[in-house]
């Protein structure tokens, strides 16, 4: 079993998932790198150093997420310290003129993606002490965003995920959370108009790769952000729905 800690990150190869790569083993740890682009996580893996292994994963197929695992597995002996839940798929487009097709492909990934690589995670996550999983949610979850009706209810879904599981698994010493980010600039939204986005801070994927590596070696359950974002995420908790309602339009719509 190797002396350092451990990271498995899905959709490694660019945006989040590859600065959260660096931000890691800047610290130390040791990295696998897993995407379907191979080619991304095999250059990312040249530039780390030899501290890293990768190899290509679509999470939607449960057969490629347990290969996957067998392989870090196989490497690490059998150490896993935090399993980033990261690869996603994102449309900024209305809900009536966005493909059938593409969003259904969105729904595997974002979801059922998070339940293959999760369930698959949960032995090597069981026998190492104190260990995480970090589930990349959004801001979107806390009141669907015109646009991204289809994204902002699979990131809904994964938070009501990580907060069962959380409870689920705390007597395995399994911390369960999530980052729920909004607005990030990433390759995945460049070229896209955030109409909805009018006076909101775009976060960095490096901004996310800190919240990530803070969640994966604390407590915390909920890592909002930014500001605007835990404001609404608090209100929610609070507030009447009509005002919510009213709030959310205003504020995180950019409408008025």
């Amino acid at each position: 079993m190797l002396n350092c800690k451990t990271v498995f990150i899905t959709g490694a190869g660019s945006g989040i998932g590859a600065a959260t790569a660096r931000y890691f083993s800047d610290h130390g740890w040791f990295v696998g790198l897993y995407d379907l682009n191979l080619e991304s996580v095999r250059t990312l893996s040249s530039d780390l150093g030899g501290n890293t292994c990768f190899a290509q994963l679509d999470v939607t197929v449960p057969d490629s997420v347990a290969a996957a695992f067998t392989h870090f597995a196989e490497l690490t002996g059998g150490r896993l310290d935090v399993m980033v839940n990261n690869a996603g798929l994102f449309q900024d487009k209305p809900f009536v003129e966005a493909d059938l097709e593409f969003l259904h492909l969105m729904m595997r990934v974002n979801m059922e993606g998070v339940v293959n690589c999760a369930q698959a995670a949960y032995p090597l996550l069981k026998t190492t002490s104190d260990s995480h999983l970090v589930n990349l949610g959004s801001g979107s979850s806390i009141y669907g965003i015109p646009s991204n009706a289809v994204y902002s209810s699979s990131k809904s879904f994964v938070q009501g995920l990580t907060e069962a599981l959380r409870v689920e698994w705390e007597k395995d010493d399994i911390t369960v959370n999530v980052v729920m980010p909004l607005y990030v600039a990433t390759p995945m939204t460049e070229g896209v108009k955030l109409t909805h986005s009018k006076g909101s801070k775009m976060l960095t994927a490096e901004d996310i790769a800190a919240a990530v590596y803070e969640a994966g070696t604390t407590k915390g359950m909920y890592w909002v952000m930014p500001f605007k974002a835990r404001l609404l995420f608090t209100l929610l908790r609070k507030m009447p729905s009509i005002w919510l309602h009213g709030f959310a339009k205003i504020y995180l719509s950019g409408k008025r």
